[in-house]
């Protein structure tokens, strides 16, 4: 009978093992929910906003999912956690022999598996926040046409001793070499970057609101510089200024200088931007806006939590942030004026919410 109780009471202790892993599992996912929750309210709210917009100007129809849930949602649920989760298991193959089992164990306790969990709820809920985003975005255009684009530019001109900026950033030192690297930057490695950092965030543990503060930060950027101020403030930008104001002039050099790099993408993208507005046909990243620039803003609101870290980070941040808002003149997409009032809008949107949040200011240093 003994040997028969021994035999049952293993079985037992697994089972209450696995009860107790999966019970954690659920307290620190509601913990992580509970912490992420401002994130969640912001997100409900633009999605409320952005759904009662849509309707009012009868375009609720044009919201499309699919896109972002088959594009970027495999990248940022799988991919990325897998570089984690790869790099974490060969960290613990260089540890100690005695510790390396206890080491690949740790990756998947209960604690990082609810991590992954809110994670994953972030990350989805971000796909319809950028679908919301995209369809509101597609409509500026459409309804209201756009009408700033001659004193946004004009007012470059008047910021820049009466040249437009792209003749005294663009002219004396375009290359091909160079339009190659600020194309690769402003293209490709720019969304790996911004959307790397969301990911990681998403996926890390809550130890502080700071990250919370950052994924909150990130939406009222897209919302109120990407929506409101985009939405108030209509304009396509130099690399469609002949298009919008019939006259081919004044950027038609920089737009032709720059289309003749064959492989473009700054060229390819805004063909397929332009081609999707006048067929009326939104698509994954469509919609024409100029100003205020979400390229420049998001990269101006990574360098104000940089500096939060420490100060060669932030000052390696501004550099970035500069780069950015200097290729965003180079490739034509942007006024420079776009960038500049970005850049003050995000800062506002960062020490309000920092101060609402009640200054966190260990932020992400801890994470």
């Amino acid at each position: 009978m003994s040997s028969a109780n021994n035999a049952i009471r293993p079985a037992i202790s697994s089972a209450a093992g696995f009860h107790r892993y999966f019970d954690d599992i659920i307290r620190y996912s509601k913990h992580g929910a509970l912490i992420a929750k401002p994130f969640y309210i912001t997100l409900v709210v633009y999605v409320i906003l952005a759904g009662a917009y849509l309707a009012y100007v009868d375009r609720a129809s044009i919201v499309n999912f699919d896109p972002y849930f088959q594009r970027m949602l495999p990248q940022l649920v799988f991919f990325f956690p897998l570089i984690l989760l790869v790099g974490g298991i060969s960290g613990a193959l260089r540890r100690g022999k005695h510790r390396r089992k206890y080491a690949v164990k740790s990756l998947f306790n209960s604690r990082n598996v609810a991590n992954y969990l809110v994670g994953l709820s972030i990350i989805i809920s971000l796909m319809v926040f950028l679908a919301m985003f995209t369809a509101v975005k597609n409509t500026f255009g459409d309804i209201q046409g756009f009408e700033h684009d001659i004193w946004q530019a004009d007012l470059d001109q008047l910021l820049f001793f009466g040249h437009d900026p792209w003749r005294i950033l663009f002219t004396p030192i375009h290359s091909l070499p160079l339009q190659k690297i600020i194309e690769l930057n402003y293209n490709i490695f720019w969304h790996v970057q911004v959307f790397g950092i969301v990911a990681y965030i998403a996926f890390s543990d809550y130890k502080t609101n700071g990250r919370v503060r950052y994924l909150v930060c990130s939406l009222l950027v897209w919302g109120i510089v990407g929506s409101l101020f985009a939405g108030l403030f209509v304009s396509a930008g130099p690399a469609f200024y002949g298009l919008v104001t019939g006259d081919e002039l004044r950027f038609g050099e920089q737009v032709a200088i720059l289309a003749q790099y064959d492989a473009s993408t700054a060229i390819s993208y805004q063909s397929y931007l332009w081609k999707s507005y006048i067929n009326n046909v939104p698509g994954f990243g469509t919609g024409i806006s100029a100003f205020p620039s979400i390229h420049v803003s998001l990269v101006v609101l990574n360098m104000l939590f940089a500096f939060e870290i420490n100060k060669k980070l932030g000052y390696l941040a501004t550099f970035y942030a500069l780069f950015v808002l200097y290729s965003s003149v180079y490739l034509a997409w942007h006024y420079a004026i776009d960038g500049i009032f970005g850049g003050i809008l995000v800062a506002i949107i960062y020490y309000v919410v920092r101060k609402m949040m009640h200054k966190d200011k260990s932020a992400l240093a801890s994470c």
